[in-house]
């Protein structure tokens, strides 16, 4: 998992399953509770999944999961 601030927000890019679809989620707290941030995405052909999270403006905190959907 890698994170990037940028000017347009948080990018972060994490290894899945090629073919496979994940969602993002966030929360405030490690205990939740946890929000989708999006909608289904689906892993590429190296199985690279990639999120830019563009909430303005971005609060103090915020922690992220990644939730497997479906797949191959």
């Amino acid at each position: 998992v890698s994170i990037t601030q940028t000017g347009g927000g948080a990018t972060f890019v994490f290894a899945g399953v090629l073919g496979a679809t994940y969602l993002v989620q966030s929360a405030p707290t490690v205990a939740g509770p946890w929000t989708n941030l999006s909608g289904p995405i689906q892993a590429v052909a190296n199985g690279v999944v990639q999120y830019t999270d563009t909430t303005s403006p971005m609060p103090p905190a915020r922690y992220y999961r990644t939730q497997y959907v479906t797949g191959p």
